[in-house]
């Protein structure tokens, strides 16, 4: 007896405005792979858009890991066409497709958009280890090699990021039919990990450690809040929307609508601190409006039969606005809660892992990107071994 895991999963970013426009263009993306199975299908999303999608061809390939090579081209159908219209507001599952796949194939998927598309959702990573994607001129959907376009000027608002960052629109997950026992891991947060550094050499260690029997899912959306919806931010594109809806409210739809992961990492509560400071809203947050908030992540994760995992919040002083000095202030008082409470599985103390060891307010040097708050490479290594050691202790019931 098989069932669906998912192979690759993203949250789809709801901007909230245009930040794109495809029209005689092939997408395609190379998205990590490590389950066996015989079966595949595609989730295609259109949300947050006033328009339909047309996809007017989409092709799946295989990519070996070792050899880099390209095989089994095959299409991807809804209800035996290949030309698929995703209408607005929509997001479904493709035609069940035989499909063997092995854990050494990551997948490549390649989408034509014929006609002018305007863009609003799309999946976003920064750390790029794990996925990535590149756009050509015309239908490429069979070529092996993709001849490249410039990414940029098809995403303007994407390109204004400091952060060099890889984005795919109109599918966010790919799911395997296998008769593996497989273990599916979700982590959750906002932009620490939505940018993926720390979770894609989580996924790669655990890949490699684990082939064919694991398989992780990114619920991150950068600006979240565990607590509070996306401010409205007037001047901002889209409003601010990008935010999201507050985690606790989220987690539902988000991971557990496609799946119900054997152990959920969360790690949120940085933008509940700071952005109502930021971004002058009246109603602050303390550390037990953070926790209510964070025990509804705990409460639903263990109704699914999720473990949960939890994170102290990092420090993130480095800029020094006038409210920094309350904004710590939560940040203590949350972290407090979250080290002496009980419902929760374990608590990964990132905040002692990661701060300074002459002042705790602020990350280590060479962890951070510059700005105090968001890890770079090193600084997702260190948070994966950290959440590696503390999961593997777990497994094999070691006691600290």
């Amino acid at each position: 007896m098989g069932k669906w895991a998912l192979a690759w999963s993203y949250v789809p970013i709801d901007y909230n405005t245009d930040i794109g426009i495809l029209e005689d263009i092939t997408q395609r993306a190379i998205l990590r792979n490590n389950l066996n199975g015989n079966k595949i299908r595609v989730k295609f999303c259109n949300l947050y858009h006033p328009e339909d999608m047309i996809l007017d061809r989409v092709i799946v390939m295989k990519q070996n890991k070792i050899t880099g090579k390209r095989y089994d081209q095959a299409d991807v159908t809804c209800h035996g066409q290949k030309k698929i219209v995703v209408n607005a507001g929509e997001a479904f599952y493709s035609d069940e497709l035989e499909y063997p796949v092995t854990a050494e194939d990551d997948f490549v998927i390649s989408i034509y958009f014929k006609e002018k598309t305007r863009v609003r959702t799309v999946c976003v990573t920064w750390a790029g280890q794990t996925w990535r994607a590149s756009y050509g001129k015309g239908d490429q959907t069979e070529r092996e090699s993709l001849e490249e376009t410039d990414r940029d000027a098809i995403f303007p608002f994407l390109a204004a990021d400091i952060h060099k960052n890889q984005s795919l629109t109109g599918f966010c997950n790919i799911a395997v039919y296998t008769a593996n026992s497989v273990r599916t891991m979700a982590v959750f947060g906002d932009s620490i990990t939505h940018m993926s550094f720390y979770s894609d050499p989580l996924i790669l260690s655990l890949y490699d450690k684990y082939p064919g029997e694991i398989t992780v899912m990114n619920g991150g959306i950068g600006g979240n809040r565990l607590a509070k919806d996306a401010p409205y931010v007037a001047e901002m594109p889209g409003e601010g929307r990008l935010f999201g809806r507050a985690g606790a409210d989220r987690l539902e739809k988000d991971i557990y609508q496609d799946a119900t992961p054997d152990m959920l990492f969360c790690m949120e509560g940085v933008n509940d601190c700071t952005h109502s400071f930021a971004f002058a809203e009246k109603d602050i947050p303390d550390g037990q409006i953070l926790w209510d908030a964070m025990q509804k992540v705990i409460d639903l994760g263990h109704k699914y039969g999720s473990k949960v995992y939890i994170s102290t919040v990092m420090p993130f002083g480095c800029l020094e606005e006038p409210w920094r000095e309350k904004a710590e202030e939560i940040r203590q008082a949350f972290n407090r809660k979250i080290r002496n409470q009980e419902q929760a599985d374990d608590v990964i103390d990132l905040d002692a892992f990661m701060r300074k060891e002459d002042d705790i307010h602020r990350m280590r040097d060479g962890m951070h990107m510059g700005d105090g708050v968001h890890p770079n490479a090193e600084g997702g290594k260190r948070i994966a071994e950290a959440i590696l050691e503390k999961w593997f202790k777990k497994q094999r019931g070691v006691k600290e």
